[in-house]
Parts: C-alpha cells; structure tokens; sequence
C-alpha cells in the first residue's frame, strides 16, 4: 500500500499544468472580443454596440423612474 503525499509531493504533481491558465484566458478573451465586434447577420450592428444601446436606454428608463415622485 502507498503511503499518503505530503503537501510537498502534491504541488510537484501540479507543476507541469503551470501556466496553462493563461493561454486559456488569452483565448477566452479574443473569442469574446470577437464576438462583441462582429456584426450580427440580420441587424448589421455589433452585438457591443447593441449591448452599449441597451445599457444606455437601461439607464435612461432608470433615471426618470428615479425621478418621479
């Protein structure tokens, strides 16, 4: 029977995996902002430009709500 890994032993088996994780986020990253800046078939806008039109109008609708009596 194998005896338990130290605390020591464990990381040594995760260090080969180190760094990977910025490759992953660098992706995730790219594929997001192209994504954002690609026009959407139909509309012609970029989904960003949309989001942005929307955040805005949420915005415009929240600050008169605010402002009623």
């Amino acid at each position: 029977m194998r005896k338990p890994l130290r605390p020591l032993d464990r990381t040594r088996l995760l260090a080969p995996a180190r760094g990977q994780a910025v490759a992953e986020y660098l992706v995730l990253c790219l594929v997001l902002v192209a994504v954002l800046f690609m026009p959407i078939p139909g509309t012609g806008q970029a989904a960003g430009a949309l989001l942005a039109g929307k955040i805005h109008d949420f915005y415009t609708y929240l600050t008169f709500f605010l402002s009623l009596p």
